[in-house]
């Protein structure tokens, strides 16, 4: 061949198949190409040397076609580097971008293509029509037609997946969402969001569902089978944390729109002390000079306390007991109350929760020392007690006149406030052994041992006792107690 000329090599030697094929498709310009060797340049078992060329686009100093007793290879070299190398024994290889006019036939080759250093990473395509992603070893992702499917124990992270079809919606089959929180991030975590906007509507005659669940149900057989629409599992709980399932915010208009009843299985009792009569069940009870509680007529409506002037207990008392239906061993016992001090907070003694007594006691004192002295054999209570150094707000148990430890004083920004309300929840654990006393929905203390028997019945209540003048005046707005139907 001339300097300069390009023209293709046909082939190499007779019996080097696979060279000859390759070099077929080779081009050669540029100075300096020489033969070395006589005939067809090829020596059995030996090397034949091309210097000085450009393939592609690519200068090289050297092509070296090798007939080996393990096969034939070619190789293009730069600076005694090897660029590219084709070999029908054993691997090939290039060093830099391959550039195809046409396709790049794998014609089904498992693994056809490694990705990396170590060979178990690669594309496959040995089955038709479809292509495999293989990372260390394990299949993780698979294409087909219209269809991407990640295997078992891989996972797909992404930040949106959008309809590719406007109006048409995603159709998922089956999902779990497994997410956890940053602690401490002081800030509500959406874990699963639905964000919806709805249309501005003019006609007046449209429903928007931000999300809808649509069953249908089989003729089922074999006994009885349950279908839930949504269900919310069960959690196990934590000290500081208040567990809700479902918390509905402030702007709706219902928060359930039902014509089916409601039923839950707890053991649930709620008043919300409006109307002109208390109900039947409430036992009312106060001092000879005092008044028993009553309905008062006021906005959210309340019962009354009302005590006399400083006197004797048996004197100026005001309580109220319900029934002793309740006890720790149900589980997930718990006590809640809206209340407030009408006028003042001074010369008064005050205890809420539950007791296991129906008549009427004085069920805690607290002296100026802040020694607690607690009347009751058990039982659970918010206390508060003018006699006391610590003017706030005690978290009080007791187990068959054992005290519970952690009895005390919650601490200071709890006091009370005369006429502003304070919501007030006590949760006793199913043992018996741990309560948690929540003030405005924040934690303020826990009991951890001889909380309450767990066997004893249990009412809720509430009595205040005057310790000086003035009157003094309790409102309560309402009362939850509920357990488990164990």
């Amino acid at each position: 061949m001339n300097k300069g000329e390009r023209k293709p090599l046909i082939a190499i030697a007779a019996g080097v198949w696979l060279v000859a094929l390759v070099m077929a498709l080779i081009y050669f310009s540029g100075p300096g190409i020489g033969v070395v060797g006589q005939g067809d340049g090829i020596v059995s078992l030996g090397v034949t040397h091309f210097s000085g060329m450009e393939i592609s686009g690519d200068e090289t100093d050297e092509l070296v076609v090798n007939q080996t007793s393990s096969g034939d290879i070619v190789e293009f070299r730069d600076g005694g580097s090897v660029v590219a190398r084709i070999a029908d024994g054993g691997a090939s290889t290039w060093t830099g971008v391959i550039n195809a006019d046409a396709g790049i036939d794998f014609n089904g080759f498992a693994d056809a293509v490694i990705l990396d250093a170590d060979g178990d990473t690669t594309i496959s395509s040995d089955v038709e029509d479809t292509i495999e992603f293989e990372i260390n070893s394990a299949n993780d992702f698979k294409m087909t037609a219209n269809l991407f499917t990640a295997y078992s124990g891989s996972t797909v992270t992404t930040n949106a997946i959008n309809e590719t079809t406007a109006g048409s919606g995603v159709a998922i089959e089956e999902v779990t969402f497994n997410d956890a929180a940053g602690a401490d991030s002081a800030a509500t975590n959406e874990h699963t969001e639905v964000a919806f906007t709805t249309p501005i509507d003019t006609t007046g005659i449209n429903t928007h569902n931000a999300l809808t669940i649509d069953l249908a149900i089989g003729a089922s057989t074999g006994g009885t089978n349950h279908v839930r629409g949504l269900e919310i599992d069960g959690v196990s709980g934590d000290p500081q944390v208040i567990e809700s399932a479902i918390v509905v915010g402030a702007g709706w208009d219902y928060a359930f729109d039902t014509t089916l009843p409601i039923v839950s299985t707890a053991q649930t009792y709620y008043d919300d002390f409006m109307g002109n009569t208390i109900r039947d069940e409430w036992a009312l009870d106060s001092g000879s000079t005092a008044s028993d509680p009553a309905l008062d007529q006021q906005q959210f409506g309340v019962i009354a306390f009302t005590t006399n002037a400083d006197s004797a207990y048996a004197d100026d008392f005001s309580a109220i007991t319900l029934g002793l239906h309740w006890s720790a061993d149900q589980g997930s016992l718990v006590f809640e109350t809206r209340l407030r001090h009408v006028t003042n907070i001074t010369a008064q003694a005050v205890c809420f929760g539950l007791t296991d007594v129906q008549a009427d006691e004085q069920w805690a004192a607290i002296d100026g020392s802040d020694v607690v002295t607690i009347a009751a054999n058990d039982g659970v209570a918010f206390c508060f007690d003018d006699t006391a150094t610590s003017k706030q707000w005690f978290a009080l148990g007791v187990d068959g006149t054992t005290p519970s430890t952690g009895n005390g004083a919650v601490g200071a920004g709890s006091a009370p406030v005369a006429g502003t309300f304070q919501i007030f929840r006590i949760e006793v654990d199913a043992a018996g052994e741990d309560a948690r006393f929540y003030i405005d929905g924040a934690l303020v203390a826990t009991l951890t041992a001889n909380v309450v028997n767990v066997g004893v019945l249990l009412t809720p209540f509430l009595n205040i006792d005057n310790l000086g003048d003035p009157v003094d005046v309790i409102d309560m707005d309402y009362i939850y107690i509920s357990a488990a139907r164990s």
